[in-house]
């Protein structure tokens, strides 16, 4: 179904460049989605995007074929060579490539030709290491294996977990010129030397790393956080299932072993997650400020992916703080909307009662309460309408989902307390940041994202009625850290930091100081849920 659903996408887009002006492509490690524009290894697996432009419109193609396409990579100064192509899989507006392991370092030129149409070159640099862990999802559970006593894999899911003293191997592309001795593997806070980290052999472009769970790892559960650094760049973070010997991974939401056998084999499960956003966003260079605020109730079908997405990683409070870089963040959509009713309603301290409407269909609602412009003041952040307390959930119940109330308790905010430091930055340092506030029961999360661009602006074009605006293709890159609130302060370290110096970024970064439950609430409903808050502050930051 959800390849038919692109291919429709991909023929009606297809079908209005049948005479492209232009032809220019997107590249990124197959694995974790880095831009080549900041830098691809040699042997690496690669997913090449065209894109056909005609004006002011943009469209993609399927490739379940190759008949008709090509690329060519050409270092400077050294012959050209044509890539082994793929078809892109379960991306198919793409083809995926295999990058020569003999490529000099320094700069090259990859182009993309399909049925005689040749894009503009792409210059990419060629870099000694850019590692990437494949997962279900760029930040989801790694694909690994655990491997037996008799040296026999099998695939590491929730019900078939790895166990201390267990040897594990990590599948991704991109080591390069790394291999043993300059590979290192953080897993749930623990540093680890594997013992094999190179070329998988018989696999083109694939690159293994073979590691033993320690036996003094603290960190169990089904998420637990690994990141590879080969040499001085830093992977994706994916996870894996970690388990005492006999047991079964101890999962966030308290899902039983028939629901994560479910998962396992495919199936969804029926899930509800209850979440509450309020940021406060400056104060900007007029020195005013501006609050976003609203709830919103999902209940859906959940898969794997997407119960993994709602989880996160399993971080105890002994690998606090917890850091990770990631580029072009999405979010796991669910299955299926279900039908819980006409309205979610929320009450909370001083009689606030509120109703959460379905804005297309049932299953999904929502309830926006931030100040309007009138409200926005220059010298203080607009007052919370979530104010701290006990706030009821009522669901009334509907097609789908029986009726049941639960509750959330919503602490007080933080303070950012060194927010002068951070109107401008040197990315290429060690950054502190630190705050006041938070409570035993709660972490902060710092987040410093940026927009960088990934093709060529297009200009304004002059159309029958008015003019189209240009536009500039852009994705997203993040650095995230994690650390108990009581803590009052993280250090966002400068090895993460290093796209922010290379990509070419759009404009401000900005960094989020957002509250959060330490551990999700577990709703008590007739189907497993959560209920979450996201209570933050926002400002931009300059890059020097």
């Amino acid at each position: 179904m959800k390849l038919m659903r692109y291919a429709v996408i991909a023929f009606l887009l297809g079908s209005i460049c049948v005479h492209a002006d232009e032809l220019r492509i997107r590249v990124q490690n197959l694995a974790n989605q880095r831009p080549a524009v900041n830098g691809i290894a040699s042997g690496s697996l690669i997913f090449i995007r065209p894109e056909f432009y005609s004006g002011t419109r943009v469209a993609v193609h399927t490739y379940y074929s190759l008949d008709g396409i090509s690329a060519r990579i050409t270092p400077t100064g050294a012959p050209g060579s044509e890539l082994v192509l793929l078809p892109g899989g379960s991306w198919p507006f793409g083809v995926v490539a295999l990058l020569p392991a003999d490529l000099p370092l320094g700069k090259a030129k990859l182009t993309f030709i399909e049925n005689g149409q040749t894009s503009g070159p792409l210059e990419i640099p060629i870099v000694r290491s850019s590692f990437g862990l494949f997962a279900g999802f760029i930040e989801g559970p790694a694909v690994a294996q655990n491997i037996d006593p008799s040296g026999t894999p099998s695939l590491n899911r929730l019900t078939n977990v790895a166990h201390p003293g267990q040897v594990v191997t990590l599948w991704g592309t991109g080591l390069g010129l790394e291999s043993n001795g300059v590979v290192e593997v953080e897993l749930g806070g623990k540093s680890l030397v594997p013992l094999y980290s190179g070329s998988a052999p018989g696999l083109p472009g694939v690159d293994q790393i073979n590691i033993v769970i320690p036996q003094d790892l603290i960190t169990r559960g089904c998420y637990v956080p690994v990141t590879v650094k080969a040499g001085n760049m830093v992977s994706n973070t994916a996870s894996i299932a970690i388990a005492d010997e006999g047991s079964v991974c101890l999962h966030p939401f308290h899902l039983s072993l028939q629901d994560l056998t479910a998962l396992d084999d495919g199936k969804g499960l029926p899930f509800s997650t209850f979440t509450v956003e309020s940021t406060v966003r400056g104060p900007g260079d007029d020195g005013r400020y501006s609050r976003q605020e609203y709830a919103t109730a999902r209940f859906a079908t959940f898969d794997s992916d997407a119960i993994a997405g709602a989880a996160g990683f399993t971080t105890p409070d002994e690998v606090l703080p917890f850091c990770r870089l990631s580029y072009d963040s999405s979010i796991v959509s669910p299955i299926r909307y279900l039908d819980a009713g006409e309205k979610i309603t929320f009450a909370g301290p001083a009689g606030k009662i509120l109703d959460l409407l379905p804005p297309y269909a049932r299953g999904y609602y929502i309830s926006d309460q931030s100040p309007s412009a009138q409200q926005v003041s220059t010298t203080q952040p607009p007052q919370r309408y979530f104010e701290p307390g006990l706030w009821r959930i009522v669901v009334p119940g509907g097609e789908d989902v029986p009726a049941f109330e639960d509750s959330v308790i919503l602490p007080g905010e933080i303070r950012w307390n060194n927010q002068e430091a951070w109107h401008t930055i040197n990315p290429r340092e060690d950054n502190l940041v630190t705050w006041s506030g938070g409570s035993s029961d709660s972490v902060a999360v710092v987040r410093l994202s940026a927009m960088y661009a990934i093709g060529p602006s297009r200009p304004n074009v002059a159309i029958p009625g008015g003019i189209a605006a240009g536009f500039t293709p852009a994705s997203d890159v993040e650095v995230n850290c994690v650390a108990a609130s009581s803590e009052g302060q993280v250090t966002i370290p400068a090895r993460l930091l290093e796209p922010f110096t290379t990509l070419p970024l759009l404009g401000d970064a900005r960094l989020t100081i957002t509250l959060q439950p330490r551990t999700l609430f577990v709703l008590n409903g007739p189907l497993g849920g959560i209920a979450n808050y996201h209570l933050a502050q926002s400002l931009p930051v300059r890059l020097q």
